[in-house]
């Protein structure tokens, strides 16, 4: 019977050669630095964290219950990826490619079709309120996205016979495509904008 490495009695060594200190090793000065950051006091020690989805839990968690919430966005990407692979499963030679089946791919790519670039917001002046289109940065933007996902939730009509998970699942599949309501509610938002660019100047005033 072959010797098993580490066992008692067995002549194999699991390391070749005596130790070295570190001044002792020849380290070539020529190889590059790479710098590497420092883990923040927020991230855990999983691989799979991801800051913008950390981001979108800690903004639906109510009455400090993150681990429920953190819950449902586990069913609802298991969602989402059964959903996804029985639309891979289903389709044609050569339409599969085009499936995408990443979960955490279809959630950045909702985000991206949703997030607005401009808002109007009213501002009044010599007696009247006009509706001003205001540019958002990438952080507000980003928080008019995760409001409008989780309204979604709150409009659901009753009595709710669907769980947060199915209906947060169906929605960032269709915002990844480029429908569904929110993805009409920045539409809509936009268009209101244009409609009001006569008043853009208001913003300085």
């Amino acid at each position: 019977m072959d010797d098993v490495p580490g066992a008692p009695g067995s002549s194999t060594k699991l390391v070749a050669g005596p130790f070295q200190t570190a001044a002792q090793m020849e380290v070539d000065p020529n190889l590059p630095f790479e710098p590497v950051e420092a883990a923040r006091a927020y991230h855990p020690c999983s691989v799979f964290f991801d800051r913008t989805l950390s981001k979108f839990i800690n903004e639906g968690t109510r009455k400090g219950e993150k681990a429920l919430m953190r819950e449902l966005m586990r069913d609802t990407f298991a969602i989402i990826k059964r959903t996804q692979l029985a639309k891979l499963n289903s389709s044609k030679d050569g339409e599969g490619e085009e499936v995408e089946c990443d979960p955490l791919a279809i959630f950045h790519g909702a985000l991206h079709n949703i997030r607005p670039l401009l808002v109007t917001r009213p501002v009044k002046r010599g007696g009247a309120t006009y509706q001003v289109p205001f540019p958002l940065s990438a952080w507000e933007s980003e928080k008019f996205a995760f409001r409008w996902l989780l309204d979604c939730i709150k409009e659901r009509p009753k009595p709710r016979k669907t769980h947060f998970p199915e209906v947060m699942a169906r929605e960032l599949i269709d915002c990844f495509y480029g429908e569904g309501k929110v993805v009409k509610r920045k539409q809509d938002m936009h268009r209101q904008c244009e409609a009001n660019k006569a008043y853009a100047h208001y913003r300085w005033n």
